[in-house]
């Protein structure tokens, strides 16, 4: 059995079960799986054609069976926005948050996702701004999830504003989870960069693009691993029956 089936069949029962517990139902109901950022990298080293590749890419995993039928299967679906970002003063929110819990809201979300704008920013890259932008936006999530994950993609090192190191770590500090995608060219050492300085929090990693020719695969996979959470949150919620408190950050 692959361990997306294996996750498929404990959600099912982890569905079952958050619905006959009773006290904690309407609370259940109330919350979604996980709440997702996608930020995305549009400095100055990411040309028009780049950054189509990376728009086009991930409207094509909201389509995907594949993805459709993992978020189908988490409790309350998913919460997702997407921001662009490049130098420390250039960070904007191009698609607010979503609701995406089966077929017609994956593909309503591709749909936006479709028709987001490029907008102009300095040819810098601050990761760690980024970062900070995208943990103000966690906090205007008008439907609380169990997990939260800010998901960056990148082809460069940071070379402006807050030190990325310093950020994640108190972002991690804070339950947030923070993954990569890392678009490569002949330098590997950027993968080693992030490995490092970026990512944080429980099941975090470092996902590789080789080229923006190879995003669209990458970001599919590396979103069917991210929206598979571990199964220690759905444990959790059955074994202690109560609610789990969302921190005030």
């Amino acid at each position: 059995m692959t361990p997306f089936m294996r996750f498929k069949r404990f959600a099912q029962f982890c569905c079952a079960a958050l619905i006959g517990i009773g006290p904690i139902d309407a609370y259940a109901q109330n919350r979604c799986s996980i709440e997702l950022i996608l930020a995305l990298d549009v400095s100055g080293s990411v040309d028009w054609k780049e950054y189509r590749l990376q728009r086009v890419g991930i409207a094509s995993a909201f389509r995907d069976p594949e993805l459709i039928e993992l978020v189908s299967y988490l409790p309350g679906g998913i919460q997702i926005a997407l921001t662009q970002w490049s130098g420390e003063f250039d960070q904007r929110v191009v698609l607010n948050w979503q609701s995406v819990k089966d077929k017609r809201t994956a593909f309503d979300f591709a749909e936006k996702v479709d028709d987001i704008t490029r907008y102009e920013n300095s040819g810098m890259t601050a990761i760690g701004n980024a970062l900070i932008h995208a943990n103000k936006l966690l906090r205007r999530n008008p439907k609380p999830c169990y997990k939260r994950v800010i998901d960056i993609s990148s082809d460069g090192f940071s070379n402006r504003g807050n030190d990325p190191k310093s950020v994640s770590t108190i972002l991690e500090a804070k339950d947030i989870t923070i993954n990569a995608l890392v678009i490569l060219d002949e330098d590997l050492s950027l993968l080693t960069y992030f490995e490092k300085n970026v990512v944080r929090g429980h099941g975090s990693f470092v996902q590789a693009a080789y080229g923006y020719d190879d995003y669209a695969r990458a970001i599919k996979e590396k979103l069917l691993r991210e929206l598979s959470p571990s199964l220690s949150h759905y444990e959790f919620i059955i074994k202690n029956n109560r609610k789990i408190a969302r921190s005030d950050y």
